[in-house]
């Protein structure tokens, strides 16, 4: 993931991050929603 800072703000709005019970051993899945609480508000 890359965090680009010189882009411009856009309007606030949400996302909705739904995760099945079959990923909940999928390690790629595990950093994506570590990566989303550390750099969005959740």
């Amino acid at each position: 993931m890359q965090i680009l800072n010189d882009l411009p703000e856009i309007a606030e709005h949400e996302i909705v991050f739904m995760r099945s019970p079959a990923s909940q051993t999928d390690e790629a899945v595990s950093l994506l929603a570590q990566a989303m609480q550390k750099y969005f508000r959740v």
